[in-house]
């Protein structure tokens, strides 16, 4: 550049020149947006890679067989290879040329899958890596392969790609009724999309889907620990009653119980009955508690709902000690507490409680030899009507203020009272043959006709 000053060389005015040149240039030219700094920074398309980039294919094409990770390198064409891209290529590291010229930041990540791999097994092969040995470590590591420019396929050659879907799916519970029983199925949901049949991966807590080419995590699927995942549990139909009364409740506290062809409704209330057992014991007289459930042909009682009811137990429970309690407190104790009467109060307890109009849902169980039991003003004594003889209390002439048992049984055989049975004055409270559970914790016994109220 020519200046007309005097000086030969170091020429200031050549020097602004320059300068006031690349300002109008720069004024003249477009800055770049904001928007694409951001990006260009997060997404690393600025950063020049400082080695080979590796690849990891996920394939969960068999449902059969567990879903397998294997690494992949670049040949020198430029496909994608297993040569050389073994787990024990990546991670001995004696054999430092293997991985020369490899992205360290991709050698890193493979090598910390591996680790977690094979963590905490007693056994492994130390060649295979697989999906649900990651456990629930899974999504997070496939997530930072991805953001480091790990690319995931589905297939060794390369050419069909793996997702990371940044959905989560709840893992509920599916319920269908049909002439045979109930079925219970886990579904996969995701607001109002359901799969009705999911390929889960229980381990790693991931959802397979598209025919193993994407993957999504899902919630509660370690809760159902045990549950069958590939097929339907069955409840027969004989016992859709003791599922409806004992075991829907806690289902519904703890999972989304649906039915996808809207033959079941979990919220339905079952009919249900309170039945007061009165019985004797060596004790003296006890009244015991049993929720029982109607649905359909089925019936089931059990002890366990009375005192833990669900919220059809809970208002007949609630309207049950309202009701007793306005007629006599003192002599009333409220459910589910085993209320044990002392035997000068039983023709009492009968003429208030039992022997009257009572509430809807309320039946009374008592015992023929409870009925026997008299109270007169020179003691106590057996009511003669009782078949069999029966057992009742009298007063001991050397102890006027106790009761003792009367040791001795009438002759004859054995009958309905001196067994505490319920033949005659109360319906039956189950089917033959159908295990219950008594109030106490005690071991269930049967009776003539209803399964452990036969006290």
């Amino acid at each position: 550049m020519a200046c007309a000053c005097r000086l030969r060389s170091d020429r200031p005015h050549t020097v602004a020149t320059l300068l006031k040149a690349a300002e109008e240039l720069r004024e003249t030219r477009p800055s770049e947006p904001e928007w694409i700094r951001v990006l260009r920074q997060v997404l690393g398309a600025t950063r020049e890679r400082s080695g080979e980039a590796l690849a990891l294919v996920i394939d969960a094409h068999d449902p059969s067989v567990e879903t397998t990770l294997t690494p992949l390198r670049r040949t020198s064409s430029s496909a994608w290879s297993t040569k050389r891209a073994s787990w024990l290529d990546l991670t001995a590291t004696q054999w430092t040329s293997v991985t020369d010229g490899l992205d360290p930041t991709h050698v890193s990540l493979l090598r910390e899958g591996y680790r977690l791999a094979h963590e905490g097994q007693s056994w492994h092969a130390r060649t295979e890596v697989t999906l649900g040995a990651l456990g629930e470590h899974a999504y997070t590591w496939l997530t930072r392969l991805v953001r480091a420019g790990v690319e995931l396929f589905a297939s060794a050659d390369g050419l069909e790609p793996f997702t990371l879907s940044h959905a989560t799916w709840d893992a509920d519970v599916d319920v269908t009724t049909d002439e045979n029983g109930i079925s219970l199925r886990v579904v996969a949901r995701n607001g109002e999309q359901v799969l009705p049949t999911p390929r889960i991966d229980r381990k790693a807590g991931l959802l397979l889907l598209d025919g193993g080419t994407r993957a999504a995590r899902i919630e509660g699927v370690q809760a159902l620990e045990g549950f069958p995942l590939g097929r339907a549990l069955t409840i027969p139909a004989a016992d859709v009653a003791q599922f409806r009364g004992a075991w829907l409740p806690s289902l519904r506290r703890r999972f989304v119980v649906s039915s996808s062809d809207g033959s079941f409704d979990a919220e339905a209330r079952p009919i249900v009955v309170l039945v007061g057992t009165v019985r004797r014991d060596e004790d003296g007289v006890v009244v015991r508690w049993w929720a029982e459930y109607e649905e359909g042909q089925t019936l089931f009682a059990h002890a366990r709902r009375a005192q833990h009811g669900d919220e059809a137990v809970a208002d007949l429970v609630g309207r049950v000690n309202a009701w007793c309690g306005a007629l006599r407190s003192d002599l009333w104790v409220n459910i589910p507490g085993a209320g044990r009467i002392a035997p000068w109060h039983v023709p009492e307890f009968l003429s208030t409680f039992v022997d009257r109009q009572t509430i809807d849902g309320l039946v009374w169980d008592v015992a023929e030899d409870v009925r026997a039991i008299t109270v007169a003003e020179d003691g106590m004594g057996i009511d003669p009507g009782c078949r069999g003889g029966g057992v009742g209390l009298v007063r001991s002439e050397r102890a006027p203020a106790r009761w003792r048992p009367l040791a001795e049984r009438a002759r004859g055989p054995r009958g309905d009272c001196a067994r505490g049975g319920i033949r005659g004055g109360r319906r039956r409270v189950g089917a033959p043959g159908r295990a219950s559970y008594p109030c106490n914790g005690g071991p269930a016994r049967r009776g003539p006709g209803v399964d452990g109220l036969d006290g």
